[in-house]
């Protein structure tokens, strides 16, 4: 189906010979044209990875290894059609006398009358590298543990996992430009669990010992960086006339340290300035995100019904039992007047937090 569309006209004019028409080629069902890159190899992963193991005694086991993975073509995107840097600026519609409007973006693209044409090619990789630890206690004594750190850095093209074609790669400027850390990227994770048998009171009254034999808590910490975040600069102004994706400049480094970090100001702002009309020197990562500081905890007891057939079991449990705040998003979204004043109120705030503490209390007979 062929759609004539007319523009730089009125209703009155709306005839074949009125107005300025065009006839752009049919549009698919994704709104634009889609290929393949036939050359472009089979998607691969190499994994790879060295560990020692060391039996410490008293029931405890330490695991320590370097594990490893490459991805190698791996599936991106490019915009073929991307319209080039200043043709906006260039072609202006000089048959109306003042006007400043620039010709349709359709008539000015490297293929004129078409959209986007999206080429999904194989062109992309992936690094990971990290060492991981774990210690672990078996259940002795009345006591398991187990322990389990990760230092690690993960660095890509793009990080979405829903497609293999969804990182969006320049059409004019270098593929370099789209390499950083991974949106997943967490520099340092620590989790803990245990599992411990308290010891009931030792009493000659009865009602003392039935009432403290028999417990156990148990309960999870875990500790992680924040994930990476790119400054996104929304733009009130055409000021490159066409291209690929504009960023921020970078003057300096924006991430604070952890005691600077207030729920108004997460990152330096200072040190992301407008681009104007230049291409911006920012990377795709460019702030550290929030990062994870959490407990949860569990208490629980058995009690036998006259037999060990019958067992009630009473369970507390609390979620972010410390009810620490856990910021988890942050608006890394600038957007610029012409002038370069940033008019976002909120940018550089936390937006939200994990949950707060959660309690839960359960009873159940089991028969």
């Amino acid at each position: 189906v062929q759609t004539a569309q007319a523009y730089d006209s009125n209703i009155s004019q709306l005839t074949w010979g009125g107005g300025s028409k065009y006839l752009f080629p049919p549009i698919s069902l994704f709104g634009g044209i889609t290929g393949y890159d036939l050359r472009a190899g089979r998607p691969l992963t190499y994994n790879y990875s060295f560990g020692i193991q060391r039996d410490l005694g008293k029931a405890t086991v330490l695991d320590v290894k370097y594990v490893g993975s490459l991805g190698r073509h791996l599936g991106g995107r490019r915009d073929m059609n991307t319209l080039p840097f200043g043709s906006r600026f260039a072609h202006i519609d000089s048959t109306i006398p003042g006007n400043t409007t620039p010709l349709l973006d359709n008539l000015q693209r490297p293929y004129p009358g078409y959209g986007s044409i999206t080429m999904l090619e194989r062109n992309l990789s992936s690094h990971y590298n990290s060492l991981q630890a774990t210690l672990n206690r078996r259940f002795a004594k009345g006591l398991e543990f187990g322990v389990a750190y990760t230092y690690s850095k993960s660095m890509d093209y793009g990080s979405d996992e829903r497609s293999f074609f969804t990182a969006a790669t320049p059409n004019y400027l270098p593929l370099s430009r789209n390499y950083g850390l991974s949106a997943f990227d967490q520099t340092h994770v620590l989790t803990v669990n245990w599992q411990y048998d308290i010891p009931g009171v030792k009493s000659s009254v009865k009602a003392a010992v039935a009432a403290t034999k028999g417990w156990q808590i148990s309960g999870v910490a875990a500790f992680a960086t924040g994930t990476p975040f790119g400054i996104t600069p929304i733009m009130l102004a055409d000021l490159t006339g066409g291209g690929d994706i504009q960023r921020v400049n970078l003057t300096c480094n924006p991430n604070l340290g952890h005691w600077d970090k207030t729920p108004d100001t997460y990152f330096d702002k200072s040190c992301i300035q407008f681009p104007g009309g230049s291409l911006g020197n920012a990377n795709k990562a460019v702030v550290r995100g929030p990062g994870r500081n959490n407990f949860d905890l569990s208490l629980f007891r058995n009690f036998n019904l006259g037999s060990e057939k019958r067992v009630l079991t009473f369970r507390a449990e609390a979620y972010n039992v410390f009810n620490h705040t856990q910021l988890n998003s942050i608006d890394t979204t600038a957007v610029y007047l012409p002038n370069g004043i940033n008019v976002n109120p909120t940018f550089g705030q936390a937006l939200g937090a994990w949950p707060a503490r959660q309690m839960q209390f359960s009873l159940r007979v089991r028969f």
